[in-house]
């Protein structure tokens, strides 16, 4: 009898486990594909991915990712300032804000294929975190001719980060 009960146990905390990790992972992408879109503006595709290397150097932890490509008509400027304002994301597990989202803009833009689903790079393998389009003293890297564009353009928005899942039993 003493075997059943530990394995029921084993089998409800196993259960309760998996579940929570995919309750936080769920309510930190929801952060991003809640955020209201900028004007002329339309989501082309949603992706969630989480695993537990995922995230290059996360020490073991859950990592996560949430992005949303979109197609606007808006400039790369106007995109750039329209998620500045938006500041920084909350943590996983956490109310403390410090992430920070990423911008790729179809002309540097790399999907990655992971068993656990895909996510976004620079064609290089690099990251583009929002200030890296910004100088020091606030003003935009881009040039203006880069800015400029007639029709449709399409770009991701991207939120990764990873949290300690062991023994986050609820």
């Amino acid at each position: 009898m003493g075997i059943i009960i530990l394995v029921v146990i084993i089998l409800i905390a196993g259960f309760s486990y998996w579940t929570n990790k995919d309750r936080i992972s769920n309510n930190f992408a929801e952060q991003l594909f809640k955020y209201p879109l900028p004007p002329q503006t339309k989501v082309m595709e949603k992706e969630q991915v989480n695993g537990k290397s995922l995230v290059w150097g996360n020490g073991g932890y859950w990592g996560v990712i949430a992005s949303v490509r979109l197609s606007t008509k808006l400039s790369k400027a106007e995109i750039l300032s329209y998620y500045k304002k938006a500041g920084l994301f909350k943590y996983p597990k956490s109310d403390k804000k410090g992430v920070e989202p990423e911008i790729y803009f179809q002309d540097d833009l790399k999907k990655v294929e992971k068993p656990e689903g895909f996510y976004y790079t620079t064609n290089d393998g690099g990251n583009n975190p929002l200030h890296s389009y910004f100088n020091k003293d606030g003003s935009m890297k881009i040039e203006q001719s880069t800015n400029e564009h007639t029709g449709q353009m399409e770009y991701v928005v991207q939120i990764t980060s990873d949290f300690d899942y062991f023994l986050n039993i609820n």
